[in-house]
């Protein structure tokens, strides 16, 4: 292309107005992160925060923040756990498009009381593999 062209392309362009950017909005000051605190670690300090971090989905930046504002880190989810839970998705996914079937008007040969009830006992199962308190325990404590 010649810088000709360019240069017409520049001049056309400045009377198209232009649209606003995608992406984030702006912060304000008062929550915007601009501070900085550097903290010397050496690399088997540098290792055990990273891993530890990792474990709970966190990068080491956020683990440090949550732990020097106070805040409980969640507990480390097993990684069993995690394809158990994908494993209770699909049979919940599954489950629902069985009941949306005899809703229907569909003969599946399950009746809708014990589909629901399936339904329930897999997002019981879920919560407490994610670390979460059942309902009933909840009456319980």
């Amino acid at each position: 292309m010649s810088t000709e062209h360019l240069e017409n392309n520049e001049r056309n362009n400045k009377d198209i107005p232009r649209r606003k950017r995608a992406g984030r909005r702006k912060l304000s000051e008062e929550k915007r992160r601009a501070g900085r605190i550097g903290v010397p670690v050496n690399e088997a300090e540098k290792k055990i925060i990273a891993d530890y971090a990792r474990t709970l989905s966190m990068t080491p930046a956020v683990f440090l923040r949550q732990l020097g504002l106070n805040h409980r880190p969640p507990r480390p989810i097993p990684a069993i756990n995690y394809k158990s839970y994908r494993t209770l998705i699909r049979m919940g996914k599954n489950l629902n498009r069985t009941l949306m079937l005899i809703e229907s008007g569909y003969q599946v040969g399950i009746s809708p009381e014990f589909t629901r009830q399936m339904i329930e006992v897999t997002q019981t199962i879920r919560r407490m593999l994610l670390g979460g308190v059942d309902d009933g325990d909840r009456e319980n404590q």
